[in-house]
């Protein structure tokens, strides 16, 4: 019971970083395998599988704006397949160990990016910035 109470707050954590900065995807299987006892594969799929979901909500969303260039989702299609089939055999294929070392490795360096680039301009802040997602 503890262990499903923790994966829901991780769950909600994980999705309130993912709609606000659009950033905390990569932490979710981590949490499916260390709280929840997934294999890493299983985990992996899990988090690309509940993601595809958010896709199609957030497509439909942006689309009935009209603010999709859909010439260019046609041409990074493109490359997104290809390299989505050949992370999945690749996914299949390397051991669980490897897989954990890349995704640290992914989420160090993705972490330390923001500390490489320029600062932002001031923003003005308002009463309410700590509790927005959109500054």
């Amino acid at each position: 019971m503890l262990t499903t109470i923790m994966l829901l707050v991780l769950a909600l954590i994980v999705g309130v970083l993912v709609g606000c900065v659009g950033i905390g995807g990569v932490l979710l299987p981590p949490a499916l395998v260390y709280v929840g006892g997934l294999d890493l594969h299983l985990a992996m799929a899990t988090g690309m599988w509940s993601f595809f979901f958010t896709g199609v909500v957030g497509t439909m969303a942006y689309s009935r704006r009209n603010s999709i260039d859909w010439r260019m989702v046609l041409w990074l299609g493109a490359g997104i397949v290809p390299a989505a089939v050949f992370g999945a055999l690749s996914n299949a294929a390397l051991p669980a160990e490897v897989l954990m070392v890349l995704l640290a490795t992914l989420k160090r360096r993705r972490g330390l990016m923001p500390s490489r680039k320029a600062p932002l301009p001031s923003v003005p802040r308002t009463p309410l910035a700590p509790f927005s997602c959109y500054r």
